[in-house]
């Protein structure tokens, strides 16, 4: 069994790069994109570690806060072993 976590916007912007790609592990902390607003740019980590599922962005694309940028998914038996 999986768990699937979503990585929202916190921000109105343009995504500048995005460092993970589609099937990689990434871990808690890890840079997944960037977003350029208005007065700065915004490295947007991952909350917890997983496989990235699927990444719902691309660079040049403008969000909006909440607006979904990445689905990450760990096997609970993962979880329970504390693998990180």
């Amino acid at each position: 069994m999986r768990v699937r976590y979503e990585m929202i916007s916190p921000c109105h912007g343009i995504i500048v790069s995005v460092q993970s790609s589609k099937f990689s592990y990434i871990y808690e902390g890890e840079s997944v994109c960037l977003i350029k607003t208005e007065s700065d740019v915004v490295e947007i980590t991952a909350d917890c570690s997983g496989w990235i599922e699927t990444l719902h962005v691309k660079p040049g694309e403008v969000v909006a806060p909440g607006r979904v940028l990445a689905t990450l998914a760990e096997n609970v038996s993962s979880l329970r072993s504390g693998s990180d």
